[in-house]
């Protein structure tokens, strides 16, 4: 449980439990954080109604005094600190491994899955085919899922207690990703390949 002054350094006076970081509006819900960005910024009242009770853009909008309101320089690099330090618990609970390139990153990084798979350590696999946890399989829209997805995707699997434990105690994660997702990820890799 994580109250927002705790997570942003701030002292707003609704120092609410965080239910949950989105800049999607129709998944916000009561004492949500919405992330802003010019794309979604058409959707802020929607977001409100729904119950968000903090704000984060690089420019002030108009929200009701009682809404929580945080101004900040850069918004993509902002929002990747601020998940990985909400979700610092379960992304400490893998080793990382990132396949990046011109060709080859959905074949190399599904063959690393199915190789931990196969010597029975705990793999998750993230790439443009789905999110693979054993034999379940959610479908992705892009190369690397957006940062939100990501995260909520390794919260969700680590509360449903899916990992068993392992002899070293190793769950991995095989990430594919684009140049873009490196950069908008911020995120440590154990193993990074580059496939060309």
């Amino acid at each position: 449980i994580t109250k927002v002054n705790k997570l942003l350094n701030t002292k707003f006076k609704n120092n609410h439990i965080i239910s949950k970081i989105t800049n999607n509006s129709k998944e916000c819900m009561k004492d949500c954080i919405f992330i802003v960005n010019d794309k979604n910024i058409n959707y802020l009242s929607e977001a409100l109604n729904l119950g968000a009770s903090t704000v984060i853009a690089e420019k002030e909008v108009k929200v009701d005094t009682k809404i929580n309101f945080l101004v900040v320089d850069n918004i993509k690099l902002y929002q990747a600190e601020l998940l990985k330090k909400y979700y610092h618990k379960q992304l400490s609970q893998y080793k990382i491994i990132g396949v990046t390139g011109t060709n080859g990153k959905t074949s190399t990084s599904t063959y690393i899955y199915k190789y931990l798979r196969y010597i029975n350590e705990d793999a998750l696999l993230i790439s443009s085919l789905g999110f693979y946890l054993d034999d379940l399989v959610f479908d992705t829209n892009n190369t690397t899922p957006s940062i939100f997805k990501i995260y909520e995707f390794l919260d969700k699997n680590l509360k449903k207690n899916k990992f068993k434990k392992t002899k070293n105690n190793i769950h991995y994660l095989i990430l594919e990703c684009s140049s873009q997702g490196i950069r908008d990820l911020r995120i440590k890799y154990a193993i990074s390949l580059f496939d060309h």
